[in-house]
């Protein structure tokens, strides 16, 4: 697989660039009490269950989600049924209630490059990649499968 940035790193770019943002330049909290917090915690617990839910059946098919390490078969159960990236959801999901917890605009909208970068840079190499490593199994995947939901 050609060398990418590792998934987690653009996001967590964009989501610093949003709280720099909204310390700096742009402190809007659209938000009134009690919603921060509450809608907050509930995306991040959504955002965690999802990643440790891809996490442990990867695990249980003996399949590790470090991009380093070579894929050795496809992995299409738990929360694989109904997305083929959850952990980049989780991801985008848990900018978004980091964003209502600190009831902060510039970090909710964090979520729109951290979406894009994750769509149209990181989701397309590690496509190709199980497309020539996986074949045709990957390919009925996808057809089966949307990308996000």
């Amino acid at each position: 697989m050609r060398r990418i940035l590792l998934p987690p790193v653009l996001p967590a770019l964009f989501t610093i660039a949003g709280s720099v943002v909204h310390r700096g330049a742009w402190p809007v909290e659209p938000l009134s009490e009690p919603w921060p917090l509450v809608a907050g915690g509930i995306l991040m617990v959504t955002a965690l269950g999802l990643a440790v839910s891809a996490f442990l059946v990867f695990r249980r098919h003996d399949e590790s989600l470090d991009l380093r390490k070579p894929t050795r078969r496809l992995v299409a159960a738990g929360p694989y049924r109904i997305s083929r990236n959850p952990v980049y959801l989780a991801f985008v999901v848990f900018i978004a209630g980091l964003g209502c917890a600190n009831n902060s605009a510039a970090v909710m909208l964090a979520v729109v490059p951290a979406f894009a970068a994750l769509n149209w840079y990181t989701i397309p190499h590690e496509e190709a990649y199980l497309r020539r490593t996986l074949g045709t199994a990957y390919d009925e995947y996808a057809t089966r499968v949307r990308r996000w939901i």
